[in-house]
């Protein structure tokens, strides 16, 4: 049927709020007919019943996705990752870009449900969800809106167990090659599907409280600010929780990074930081894993601004540690290029540029 794309957005949110696995095949006969522009709502729900979770490609047309949504549902394939190419930064530490198809998605980025009575857009806000638990909420994806993250509930456990041999090879920077990928890939299947880069950052970083953060210290940066009309809307000055505060760069445009946390900080176990801050002291550089993404923003069409938000995904103490010594941390970030501002023709660009900026 002919309806305009708001009004499926909304019907295709109504049947993800339903969660009735019985609509499956009739949404896949929907998606084999329906319009081009329709196509996106559809897949998106149908992800959502049925875990599937194609990788398409960056920039992929309405047909390309209808064709490769039908081709999944048809055959069930099981997580796989594939590593396209790696190559060197300006300083010469390298980094692996690798695509995941049929990831599981423990850890995502997506809409919210419609909030409830909503007349207007079916899809606005979107959280950082785990498990299927909002851990943040995101706010949306309009250009000139402010990059925000805002604690929602804390994950009932730990995202990743990570194995005996893989907390090992976190003790020291890892080298990026292919047996790195293969002995990483039962970790890298619980992401959301993609592309991704994994590189080594080394990041100085400082506890941010409330006013620390450079969600609120942006403001600052802000050269026309008018008392007279801003802030046009109410902005929340903390995050609610404790996180960490990189640097800022001065950019065009600034940039800030910052690295919020999957557990919460205030129940860390100050025994293991304090081991940790001795053997960063001892010259040891433990390396915390990190999903990672840039976001873009011209805010109020009147400030550029880009942040690097970086989710610890594993070494929270070792975090805690490097922002006691003082000493840049290790990171082995992960960035989901999806999920990042950038050219279609190198999604890494402007993350790179900012990289090489520190």
């Amino acid at each position: 049927k002919e309806e305009k794309p708001l009004v499926v957005s909304a019907i295709c949110a109504g049947l993800e709020l339903l969660a009735d696995p019985s609509v499956t095949a009739p949404l896949i006969d929907w998606l084999r007919q329906c319009p081009p522009d329709h196509v996106w709502n559809v897949t998106h729900t149908l992800g959502l019943l049925t875990d599937l979770a194609p990788l398409v490609p960056r920039g992929a047309t309405p047909e390309e996705l209808r064709t490769i949504w039908v081709k999944a549902a048809e055959e069930r394939r099981a997580p796989s990752v594939q590593q396209t190419h790696s190559s060197e930064t300006q300083s010469s530490d390298s980094h692996l870009h690798f695509n995941l198809d049929s990831g599981r998605g423990r850890i995502r980025v997506d809409f919210d449900p419609p909030p409830e009575g909503t007349r207007t857009w079916a899809r606005w806000n979107r959280s950082l969800f785990v498990d299927g638990r909002p851990l943040y909420s995101m706010g949306s994806t309009c250009g000139t809106c402010e990059t925000w993250l805002g604690i929602k509930s804390w994950p009932k456990a730990r995202i990743f167990e990570v194995a005996a041999e893989l907390d090992r090879s976190l003790q020291t920077p890892a080298t990026l090659d292919g047996a790195w990928l293969k002995q990483w890939t039962p970790l890298l299947e619980e992401l959301q599907t993609g592309h991704y880069v994994a590189t080594n950052i080394a990041l100085p970083v400082t506890r941010a409280d409330g006013q620390d953060s450079w969600f609120a210290k942006r403001l600052a940066y802000r050269e026309d600010e008018d008392e007279d009309d801003w802030p046009s809307e109410a902005i929340p000055m903390s995050t609610g929780n404790a996180h960490f505060s990189g640097p800022t760069t001065e950019g065009p445009p600034r940039t800030f990074w910052v690295v919020m946390p999957s557990q919460n900080l205030e129940t860390s176990d100050e025994e293991r930081v304090a081991h940790y801050v001795a053997a960063i002291e001892r010259g040891e550089r433990p390396t915390p894993l990190a999903l990672a993404w840039l976001e873009d923003r011209y805010v109020e069409a009147r400030w550029d601004e880009r942040f690097i938000i970086l989710v610890l995904l594993d070494g929270h103490h070792k975090m805690q540690a490097y922002a006691k010594t003082g000493v840049p941390a290790n990171i082995l970030t992960l960035f989901h290029l999806d999920q990042s501002w950038g050219p279609a023709e190198n999604p890494f660009a402007h993350v790179q540029q900012s990289i090489d900026a520190l």
